[in-house]
């Protein structure tokens, strides 16, 4: 993941999308390229299905502890600049709103659980963020 710079949160919240195959496979398109990623997906894939429990039970259990939303500096970033600038909090609620299930993902909010483009990478963060 970090060869690839897949961003860690969406890499482990994206492979629980392999163990039901309800969904598309969300994780190997986060890849440049799927050498490698293969070969450790069939080992993984192997030991996680391996276990005692149904997909949707190990499905649910990944979903438990790997956010589909987290605050992420740019979105933050985004709120403070409106809030302070124009007087506009509505970034700020809809952040809270996101925020406040992180583990439920809401197709409305996919934005949100997308990583910064490179325009908007903040490099410098403050205590109060």
């Amino acid at each position: 993941m970090k060869r690839h710079q897949v961003y860690f949160t969406n890499a482990f919240r994206s492979l629980s999308s392999l163990v039901s195959q309800k969904e598309e496979n969300r994780f190997t398109p986060l890849f440049s390229h799927s050498i490698g990623v293969q070969n450790w997906l069939e080992l993984w894939e192997t030991r996680v299905l391996g276990q005692d429990l149904t997909p949707q039970e190990i499905e649910t259990a990944m979903n438990k502890v790997n956010p589909a939303f987290i605050p992420r500096n740019h979105r933050i970033e985004e709120a403070i600049v409106l809030a302070t600038s124009k007087n506009d909090f509505s970034q700020f609620e809809t952040l809270m709103q996101v925020l406040a299930k992180p583990y439920n993902y809401r197709n409305q909010f996919e934005e949100y659980a997308n990583p910064p483009t490179a325009d908007q990478r903040v490099t410098k963060t403050y205590c109060g963020t």
